[in-house]
């Protein structure tokens, strides 16, 4: 009797809690966590960017865009930003290169070869970035193995070798990047069923055509994940670009390090990184929307 009332309970409307509301509860701890972690710290510094004042003490008591209207009117900060998401786009698309096939082979790998790549692709992550860029220094340095060997097939270097070059800071941005880049990747590919390439091959699909038909709009949305992660790095790291270009090449992580502890600038330097952060988010999901627009409209008509 008591279990046929709680049944009769249990079956009333609204005394169900439905799947969409057990969902939305069970994310607003994680929800309120990224409003804490990165939310709060965003509109600091958009306090910090819209005042007059240059200390940055007094931020939200006089707003003031005076420092948006130097940065747009500058050419020299456009030059910066093309600059910076030049190599930040080179380096991503390298990567993605470099990264396809070798998740590829990962994904149907055995148990054993897998655990090992993947060992080797962590395993720079597991050294200090300085200590890794240190050792890049040292091979593209006037003295390095790779300036030489250049010089020995007859192409001239400047003094200062591959240092202070968007070249240098594309490879250590790679670097950096591949292992991430490999790893979204390979999640991609592990969720294609092996039954579609079977069914492609059987229906004669090889080479160009299985890739193209089959495994690149089945591996899409990885790809997407994997650029955007790799473009978001690539745009905001401080340390390779410093090290590597130098002076010579500044981007605008260094050139917000410049401003705001050289020149003592926090409003310019906050201007700089909220520029910064919109451009990168209106590119990466610009990007990913028309080129998912773009393949998904040819791969339906073709």
């Amino acid at each position: 009797m008591t279990g046929s009332v709680s049944a009769q309970v249990l079956d009333r409307p609204g005394t169900r809690t439905s799947p969409r509301m057990g969902s939305m509860s069970s994310a607003i701890p994680a929800a309120l966590l990224v409003l804490g972690s990165i939310g709060l710290p965003l509109i600091g510094l958009v306090g910090v960017a819209v005042q007059a004042n240059t200390s940055g003490a007094d931020a939200f008591r006089k707003v003031d865009l005076v420092h948006l209207r130097g940065l747009i009117a500058d050419p020299f900060v456009w030059l910066i930003f093309a600059r910076t998401f030049r190599v930040a786009a080179a380096a991503t698309l390298l990567a993605v290169i470099v990264s396809y096939p070798v998740a590829w082979y990962l994904s149907h790998a055995s148990p054993r070869v897998r655990r090992t790549l993947f060992l080797l692709l962590m395993s720079p992550l597991l050294v200090s970035i300085l200590a890794r860029l240190q050792g890049w220094m040292i091979l593209l340095g006037p003295n390095g193995m790779i300036p030489r060997a250049l010089e020995v097939v007859g192409v001239r270097m400047p003094p200062r070798g591959f240092i202070g070059t968007e070249g240098a800071i594309v490879l250590g941005l790679l670097h950096l990047v591949v292992p991430l880049v490999v790893l979204n990747l390979d999640v991609a590919f592990r969720g294609i069923d092996d039954s579609w390439i079977k069914a492609a091959r059987d229906l004669g699909a090889s080479g160009f055509a299985l890739f193209w038909r089959v495994l690149f709009p089945l591996t899409l949305g990885g790809l997407i994940r994997a650029a955007s992660a790799s473009l978001a790095l690539c745009v905001s790291i401080y340390a390779t670009p410093a090290l590597l270009g130098s002076s010579i090449r500044p981007v605008v992580s260094t050139l917000i390090y410049q401003r705001a502890l050289v020149s003592i600038n926090w409003p310019g330097a906050a201007m700089l990184a909220i520029l910064l952060v919109m451009l990168a988010i209106l590119l990466i999901a610009g990007s990913a929307w028309l080129v998912q627009r773009k393949l998904e409209g040819t791969w339906r008509y073709a």
